[in-house]
Formats: structure tokens, C-alpha cells, sequence
């Protein structure tokens, strides 16, 4: 029996032709991941909250007017649960390939976060909203176990549901809908704001495809000298790190990817805020890699990021992708404030050692001391 269970809908036609009227600019999927052992009291908190908003009808984003969709949204804060997503532009995919038939691209696409899905969780059971006829769905389900069940130690088992009777599929499709929205352009300033509230509580990831980094960059009218530099620097660093690295099966590439996503995430669009240690990690709990302690997390995800060239800033409450030059700057005070008494606490230890023992002990003989010998020496100078 699986362990996890995944919720799948979608939001946004599958035409490709997004000129013609009424062809969404996005197509997105949505999943409601949760632990089988959390599946009845998930769902009767859901049932409640459908009564509350939509009285006997079903949870559906295309029925849902903008003073409804930031009141469920705001519920939905209070509730514990996870979601993840696959948002695609379809005006860039001719950057990418073509894709001819409706079927083909619908396959494709549900595969990407099927495969993010399987790769994550150990053991997972798919259900899915109903689609178009029973063959469609029937080649659909050969199509990923086939091409998305990596071996035989993880179980993937995929079945097409009706919504109408499955509150966890009716809530994937109000966030696929909400999502696609909010990407298209077309969620008011409040609508907006109570999903970013909600995607920092209960988002696992939202993937971008064709992937676009930093496609929502800082609109602020008050910029300093050099924030466009340090931005765009940060954030191009940020994204070959991930166009090289992202499939990897390397579970630390693999958290240092959800930690870099997640910042990247608040950098497009919560922009000023630093996120703890403690939520960083919790997400990653959330991915799989629970139990992480404060030092493996800097060593094995922070430091490694940054050793790879990505551009992270920290001051005392946490780690942010830097927007601004003020922001660069803040790890530079982290670094001095922290760096320099140390260096100068070490300094004096070694001066006082030197001479309480006739220059026996020269603290720096070993070459993996190079360095901060070269460092202290400038010190005393």
C-alpha cells in the first residue's frame, strides 16, 4: 500500500495556438499531496470548508469570483496540507520543441510533475481528475509507468477519479485555476497577496516551464545605485545552478535545488522578506529530508550553493536571494560582524601563546593554514 497520495487537476486549455480568443496563455497542474494516514481528516476538513463557500456544489476555480477566491484562500491558510505545481507558458514552447497533438503535450507535461511526484515520495498513489475517454486514459496510465517509474522499489499507481465525488481533486483544481491566474496576470492585488500567504505556508514547489527564472523581477520605483546589477546577478546565478544541476539524483543536489527554488520563489514574489533557517528546513522536511540539523543544512545546502557561485545573502533572520545592493550588503555586515572579532580573538591567542612559550608554538606550521596565516599576518600589520 502507498504512503503518499497525490490529487491531480488541472486549469487552462491544451491548444497551443494561444492567439486565438479564449485560449488560456498557461496551462497548469495542480497536486494535493498528502500521507494516506492524513487522507480522512484532510478530506472532511475540505468537505467543510466546500459547504462553508460553495455550499452543495462542487470547489471549482472557474466558479469562483475574486471576493470568494481570497476568502477560500485565506481558509485554506488555517489548513495543514501541501501542494505542488507544474506551471506552463505555452507562447515559449515552440522555444522548446514542437508539440503537434493535444495528446502528446498533455502526456508530456502531466510527466514532468508525475516524475517530480515519484522522485520525491518513496511510495505514491496518483489520482487524477477524469479526461476526455476511457482509451485516452487508459494509454495515458501505460504512458507513465512506462516513462516515470524509476525502479522497482517505488510503487506509482495512477487512477482517474470523478470530481465531484473527491474534495482533495476539487481543491487541486481552485489552486491549479488560482495559479494560473496569478501567472497570467490576471489576480487582483488581493488575490495576489492571499496566495503568496498560502504558497509560503503549503507550497512545495512550483515549477516554471519552460523554466523562467526571474521572468517577475523587481518592479520597485525607488532603486539605488547598482540593485539592478546585484538582482540580475543573483538571480542568473541562481538559475544556471539549477539549468545545470536540476534531474540530478544526488539527494544533497537535490536539497540544495528545493532550498534554491524555494528562495527563488520569495525572490519573484514576496521580494523583501528573509526566510529563517527553521522554515528552510521545514521545507525540506516536507520534501523528504527531515531531520536536518542547523549545521548540515549551512554546510551541506547553504555553503554549497554558494561554493558553486550562487548569490545568497544572510543577516541574523535568515537567507533571501538579494534584490538590492542594501541586501548584498547585509551579508557583508553578517560576515564582518561575525568574521572579524573571531580573526581577532585568534590573533591575540596566538600572540599570547608565542610569547609564554619563547616561540614554541607558531599555531600556523601546517600548509592548511595558509591562509589565515596570510590573514592574521595582515592583522598584525
Amino acid at each position: 500500500m502507498p504512503e503518499y497520495l497525490a490529487f491531480i487537476d488541472e486549469s487552462g486549455n491544451h491548444d497551443l495556438d494561444t492567439s486565438k480568443p479564449g485560449v488560456s496563455k498557461y496551462y497548469v497542474v495542480a497536486a494535493i499531496v498528502c500521507k494516506v494516514s492524513q487522507l480522512d481528516s484532510l478530506t472532511t476538513i475540505v468537505d467543510a470548508l466546500r459547504k462553508k463557500h460553495y455550499g452543495n456544489g462542487e470547489i471549482k476555480s472557474s466558479k469562483t469570483h475574486d471576493e470568494r477566491r481570497i476568502r477560500v484562500l485565506i481558509d485554506l491558510q488555517e489548513i495543514d496540507f501541501k501542494f505542488t505545481a507544474l506551471a506552463v507558458n505555452k507562447e515559449e514552447l515552440h522555444t522548446t520543441g514542437g508539440f503537434p497533438h493535444k495528446k502528446s503535450f498533455v502526456k508530456f507535461l502531466h510527466g514532468i510533475l508525475y516524475r517530480a511526484l515519484v522522485a520525491t515520495y518513496q511510495d505514491v498513489a496518483i489520482k487524477a481528475d477524469e479526461y476526455g475517454r476511457e482509451d485516452f486514459m487508459r494509454g495515458f496510465r501505460d504512458y507513465i509507468s512506462k516513462n516515470h517509474i524509476p525502479d522497482l522499489f517505488k510503487e506509482c499507481t495512477v487512477e482517474h477519479v470523478k470530481s465531484d465525488s473527491n474534495q482533495l481533486v476539487q481543491l487541486a483544481d481552485f489552486l491549479a485555476g488560482t495559479i494560473r491566474i496569478v501567472y497570467e496576470g490576471g489576480a487582483s492585488k488581493e488575490v495576489k497577496k492571499s496566495f503568496i500567504e498560502l504558497a509560503k505556508k503549503s507550497k512545495l514547489s512550483i515549477e516554471e516551464w519552460p523554466p523562467q527564472y526571474f521572468r517577475r523581477i523587481d518592479q520597485r520605483a525607488e532603486r539605488q545605485e547598482h540593485d539592478e546589477v546585484v538582482f540580475n546577478v543573483a538571480m542568473n546565478t541562481a538559475a544556471s545552478f539549477i539549468t545545470e544541476n536540476d534531474g540530478f539524483a544526488d539527494d544533497e543536489l537535490r536539497a540544495q535545488l528545493i532550498v534554491l527554488k524555494y528562495l527563488l520563489f520569495h525572490a519573484q514574489f514576496v521580494h523583501a522578506e528573509y526566510i529563517s533557517s527553521g522554515e528552510l528546513r521545514d521545507h525540506l522536511a516536507a520534501r523528504g529530508y527531515e531531520g536536518l540539523s542547523e549545521h548540515q543544512f549551512k554546510s551541506l545546502v547553504i555553503s554549497q550553493l554558494r561554493d558553486n557561485g550562487v548569490l545568497i545573502s544572510s543577516s541574523n533572520k535568515g537567507y533571501k536571494i538579494p534584490q538590492t545592493h542594501s541586501d548584498y550588503m547585509d551579508f557583508v555586515e553578517l560576515v564582518n560582524g561575525q568574521s572579524v572579532p573571531l580573526l581577532e580573538r585568534l590573533r591575540r591567542a596566538k600572540r599570547t601563546l608565542f610569547e609564554a612559550s619563547m616561540g614554541g608554538i607558531t599555531t600556523f606550521d601546517g600548509p592548511q593554514y595558509e591562509k589565515l596565516k596570510r590573514i592574521i599576518e595582515a592583522l598584525d600589520e
